[in-house]
């Protein structure tokens, strides 16, 4: 399925070869040092909260999910085609973006720089997909 998802992530991403590098790195860098990390427990009293990009910014800070949906968020309006990836850190579950700038894939993580990626460094699980009307509901626009 990583293979799939990510072949559609490249052929849609060729289609629309305005999006830039730069934008991509101003993303990844005013998001990255913007806001800061907090659990979900420490900003909503539980231990599982996906943050709409109105409650990221009004909170300013969240955690690893919070920062790649406000990201998707902003490449979405840049028309950079993008997709979140699930994968586990040191053991423990975690979310960031990949996108694709001109043929090339690019990691933007939580407290990471921005970097160069391909299917042979890329650990993931899975690809975390709007298949629930919650999520769609809520982060879509």
């Amino acid at each position: 399925m990583l293979k799939l998802i990510l072949a559609v992530l490249i052929a849609t991403a060729s289609q629309g070869a305005f999006a830039s590098y730069e934008a991509l790195k101003n993303i990844h860098a005013s998001v990255n040092t913007g806001f800061i990390y907090a659990t979900d427990q420490a900003l909503y009293g539980k231990s599982d909260h996906w943050a709409t990009p109105a409650e990221f910014l009004a909170n300013g800070a969240g955690d690893c999910e919070d920062f790649a949906i406000y990201k998707s968020h902003l490449l979405k309006e840049r028309g950079i085609e993008h997709a979140l990836v699930y994968f586990k850190k040191g053991g423990v579950a975690h979310i960031a973006v990949i996108a694709q700038i001109d043929g090339q894939m690019y990691l933007s993580d939580i407290n990471a720089p921005l970097v160069p990626i391909s299917l042979g460094n890329i650990k993931a699980k899975k690809m975390i997909v709007a298949q629930t009307e919650r999520f769609v509901e809520r982060f879509s626009s």
